[in-house]
């Protein structure tokens, strides 16, 4: 966990876990707080019980698709991906322009 938040804070403020602390105790840097979450993707079969239709509707981690913000579970494995994906491959082939989703 050390090593994967020093590289991250080293993307994100060009120092290293060290530096930032020297630069807090400093009082260069306020560090307010770090948070840390797991999402846990469910498959299919999870999606059609009451205890997946219930995180569905509680789910905060959602993206934008036709309008609507849809939970990333019901993109990744209740086949919008895949609807989504075959729409703009769709549009592509038609305006007949080379696309990678790769």
């Amino acid at each position: 966990m050390r090593r994967w938040a020093g590289r991250r804070l080293k993307a994100e403020t060009g120092a290293g876990l060290l530096a930032l602390f020297t630069d807090a105790v400093r009082g260069r840097v306020r560090i307010d707080g770090l948070t840390l979450t797991s999402h846990h993707f469910m498959s299919p079969a999870e999606l059609e019980t009451d205890t997946g239709r219930a995180r569905l509707a509680a789910c905060v981690f959602r993206v934008p698709v036709h309008g609507e913000m849809v939970p990333m579970c019901r993109v990744n494995a209740g086949g919008v991906r895949e609807s989504f994906y075959n729409e703009i491959q769709g549009e592509a082939a038609g305006r007949g322009s080379a696309l990678c989703l790769a």
